[in-house]
């Protein structure tokens, strides 16, 4: 097994960095950068500009550090954004399940396709519960109603991995049923779905979105795309306009923050290390 590396300094982690030909203009800027962005973290903008040998090239320790700015705030929009779509699932879905089936039906295994996977998901949600347990309305609903929760209430503990989950073995028609409010088909709701969850884990983890090619593809739909797949996170973002629920912060909030992030950061960012296309204001326009 290889021996673990000893922990190095902020001046030892500057001389690795320069003995792997990155130019660093501000040493004692660069320290003090170091010492609250992980070494580890920042290096990780550096790993597509490093060569067959190791070294670093068309790159400089300021460039690194507005693309992990950049990043960062990338992933701060993409999680209001996700926060949208996920409310609008939540409240769709215990709309819809809760006056077609009962307020329980959740718990209901014969509304599900795979047994097993149901017990899971009942198994998840008795974990949320407890993980909440101090919130007033899971208080009120354990004394009140002897722990029972309807589904309107219920998903309000649901993350959005359960969502998927619940979604994805629910029979075909009630599946059907929901995947209309969105006017898409039933298989393309699940993959969206299933998208959005992993651009969220991905961004919430604080795992690196530049040039990240993305291991979940949405499935896309002819009613809904005519582009090709940049399999960045572009092509999460493009299915998220649909699951949006309002197109005003959609269109007069989200975008306009993600154009000045772009803007801000131009000069060290390019729109296709995120797999946006240049007319992507037109495409993302609710």
């Amino acid at each position: 097994m290889t021996e673990i590396k000893r922990p190095t300094t902020y001046e030892e982690q500057i001389a690795i960095l320069k003995s792997r030909n990155l130019q660093i203009e501000d040493e004692e800027r660069a320290v003090h950068i170091l010492s609250s962005v992980n070494y580890y973290n920042l290096t990780g903008y550096l790993y597509t500009h490093k060569n067959c040998s190791g070294m670093y090239q068309n790159i400089t320790f300021n460039k690194a550090y507005n693309i992990y700015l950049c990043d960062k705030r990338m992933t701060s929009i993409i999680l209001y954004a996700v926060e949208l779509v996920e409310y609008n699932l939540k409240t769709k879905m215990a709309y819809i399940l809760g006056h077609e089936l009962g307020a329980l039906c959740y718990m209901d295994s014969s509304n599900f396709t795979n047994v097993h996977e149901h017990t899971r998901l009942m198994e998840k949600f008795e974990q949320a519960i407890n993980n909440n347990k101090n919130l007033p309305f899971v208080k009120h609903h354990k004394k009140k109603y002897n722990g029972k929760f309807p589904v309107w209430v219920a998903t309000e503990l649901f993350t959005l991995g359960m969502i998927w989950n619940c979604y994805k073995f629910l029979r075909t028609p009630i599946k059907k049923k929901i995947a209309r409010e969105f006017s898409v088909g039933a298989i393309y709701l699940e993959s969206w779905i299933e998208c959005t969850s992993y651009l969220r884990n991905m961004s919430a983890h604080y795992m690196r979105l530049y040039k990240t090619s993305i291991q979940k593809t949405p499935k896309q739909s002819k009613a809904h795309n005519n582009l090709s797949a940049s399999n960045r996170i572009f092509d999460i973002i493009y299915v998220m306009k649909f699951l949006s629920p309002q197109s005003d912060e959609w269109n007069n909030y989200i975008l306009p923050t993600m154009e000045q992030i772009f803007e801000q950061y131009s000069s060290d960012v390019k729109l296709s290390d995120y797999g946006f296309p240049h007319q992507w204001r037109q495409i993302l326009h609710k």
